[in-house]
């Protein structure tokens, strides 16, 4: 299921609803800290996170501490074995490593271009009349003439 996220300051954090007590509550996402804020209606929980995540960075100044995040930039991929060796040998055959390969697929997925298809076409009208009556970017040619030879 799709997560929505709220977004403050670089920081991403989560919404969660009690359905028994009728509470949003939601945590900050992607630090090491434990950050969790609530509220009663979408306006509370959005205006709890972002108090939430201006105390964090202050309680992290104060402490002299960077603030924590926790993604390093490496992670692990399960694909399959056919997906391994398909992707090996498109490395092989690009003089890529499968790093680079990887990175430019998930970089597309990021900006939307995995799956963006452009469609160029190109079109030649021509028309049959004078020179001074064909618009701009058109194709002029004589007009076919009627007249047939017989043998």
């Amino acid at each position: 299921m799709k997560q929505k996220l709220l977004n403050y300051k670089s920081y991403q954090g989560t919404v969660e609803a009690d359905l028994d007590e009728g509470h949003l509550y939601g945590e900050v996402q992607f630090i090491n800290d434990l950050i969790s804020y609530d509220g009663d209606t979408l306006p509370e929980l959005k205006a709890a996170f972002i108090d939430a995540v201006d105390d964090y960075l202050k309680d992290c100044a104060k402490l002299n501490k960077e603030p924590n995040k926790t993604l390093s930039g490496t992670f692990n991929v399960r694909i399959g074995g056919n997906s391994h060796k398909a992707l090996a040998v498109k490395s092989l055959e690009t003089g890529k490593s499968i790093n680079e390969l990887v990175k430019k697929a998930v970089d597309e997925l990021l900006a939307n271009r995995a799956h963006e298809t452009h469609i160029h076409y190109t079109f030649e009208r021509t028309i049959h009349a004078p020179f001074e009556a064909a618009p701009s970017g058109f194709l002029v040619q004589p007009a076919p003439t009627s007249s047939t030879k017989k043998h």
